[in-house]
């Protein structure tokens, strides 16, 4: 009977400890559970604020460079031509030959040259004739200046006949086309323009287009750096020699002529080339493009400044662009620091973070 009564004892006390275990284990639950719950409410309170990284607007002094695409051009060419019907007796140049001023390049039939001479020295003699006469009173003062009129005329006529004779160089130059041959009839036209052209490539150009608001940037003998595809890697020196006095009103750039000195021929007319050109040296704010931004749709550009914690978004005027650089006309001030990372995750307003 005391046995029993010994086992009940026992399993009583066994029962109400693992009762207490499992109240202190459920009680030890509640409270980890509540205390993670604060700390993950805790996190989440701490994360509302956006991470970002900054940069701070500085003011830094730099070069204004822009290059422009263009075409080597020959600096001057001429029209080789003689009188139209005229047989070409004899050709002195060929293609490729360089040539001076005054050069013979080319004969044309002299049959009406030769009529014009005769013609010019018979008008001479009345002249003379007539001149003699005068100082004896034989001869009206009259009929001495219409004499000498015919004269003036036949000389002209000479003259001009000539030239279209005797083909010469008008310039320096290279001899780019030939258009004709020995025996033939001179009949320009299509594709035969002339007999021959002639170009000066020593030196040569290059003609660009620039933005009027540049104008005030760019004057006569400014120095420029000339670079053609045609030789990657190397530079040729050039300077201003033409500025366009009037701006295009629909692409609102002007003309400007670039000259290269070209004594070894190694620039020819229609390579590609692009000139850099070094306008002026500035200080002004800057930011990295990437921290600047464009609403869709139109021109505004703004950016997400942090003030005490805090994005704000403030509308920029920006200019040039250096490398990765952007010039910040208005909006901003040095030292005012700018979202340039995290910035699609906020607006203005958002609470923010600083990160590293």
């Amino acid at each position: 009977m005391e046995k029993r009564t010994n086992k009940k004892k026992e399993i009583g006390a066994a029962l109400i400890i693992t009762a207490v275990l499992i109240a202190a284990g459920f009680i030890f639950y509640q409270n980890n559970n509540q205390e993670n719950e604060s700390t993950v409410l805790y996190e989440t309170e701490e994360d509302e604020a956006v991470p970002v990284r900054t940069v701070r607007v500085n003011r830094e002094s730099w070069h204004l460079t822009r290059t422009y695409p263009g075409n080597i051009e020959q600096w001057e060419y001429a029209f080789i031509s003689g009188a139209a019907g005229t047989r070409i007796l004899s050709i002195h140049a060929r293609e490729g030959d360089k040539v001076q001023k005054g050069d013979l390049l080319a004969e044309m039939d002299r049959s009406n040259l030769n009529q014009a001479e005769v013609q010019m020295n018979t008008a001479c003699n009345e002249v003379r004739r007539l001149e003699n006469l005068a100082e004896a009173g034989a001869v009206s003062g009259q009929q001495l200046e219409q004499a000498q009129a015919q004269y003036d005329n036949a000389k002209s006529s000479y003259e001009q006949l000539r030239e279209d004779t005797d083909l010469r160089a008008p310039i320096d130059g290279v001899i780019t086309d030939k258009y004709f041959v020995e025996g033939e009839q001179f009949s320009p036209g299509g594709e035969r323009p002339s007999l021959m052209t002639l170009m000066t490539v020593d030196p040569v150009k290059v003609t660009i287009n620039i933005s009027e608001r540049y104008f005030p940037l760019i004057y006569y003998g400014m120095e420029v750096d000339v670079m053609p595809d045609t030789y990657p890697g190397e530079t040729f020196e050039g300077e201003v020699d033409f500025i366009g006095p009037t701006v295009d009103p629909v692409s609102r750039t002007f003309r400007v002529e670039i000259r290269i000195d070209n004594p070894d021929h190694r620039l020819s007319p229609g390579m590609f080339a692009r000139v850099r050109m070094d306008m002026d040296e500035r200080e002004d704010l800057f930011l990295p493009a990437a921290a600047v931004h464009r609403e869709p749709g139109n021109q505004t550009r703004y950016v997400y400044r942090v003030n005490d914690g805090t994005a704000e978004r403030a509308d920029v005027q920006t200019g040039d662009r250096m490398e990765e650089m952007l010039q910040i006309r208005d909006g901003l001030n040095e030292g005012d620091q700018v979202i340039q990372e995290g910035a699609g995750r906020v607006e203005s307003g958002s609470e923010v973070r600083i990160v590293e």
